[in-house]
């Protein structure tokens, strides 16, 4: 049905990776610090979360929005990040029928 390109797989490896598309959706609704996607995602450690959040940032979905001696960062979808939506809106539509 679907070509298993090397893309196609690095994609499933990426966003197989336990929790991502939870922090994803969470950075479609606003730019999100750390404290804040650990409070919302629940049962989640705070080294996973950080494991997950480096792991997107090298894959180019999301930035850390740092200012010059200001703390904390910032977390944002990346263009390409927010190139996932329609794969999130489908994921909804499925979801209704669950």
């Amino acid at each position: 049905m679907f070509e298993k390109t090397p893309g196609f797989c690095k994609a499933i490896s990426i966003f197989g990776d336990g929790w991502v598309l939870y922090i994803v959706s969470e950075l479609y609704e606003c730019d999100r610090r750390f404290s804040e996607l650990s409070q919302r995602i629940p049962n989640i450690s705070p080294a996973v979360l950080s494991n997950r959040l480096k792991r997107l940032e090298q894959e180019g979905v999301i930035e850390r929005l740092e200012e010059k001696d200001k703390l904390p960062v910032i977390y944002s979808l990346t263009k390409r990040g927010r190139g996932m939506r329609p794969i999130f809106e489908e994921m909804f539509r499925f979801s209704k029928d669950l």
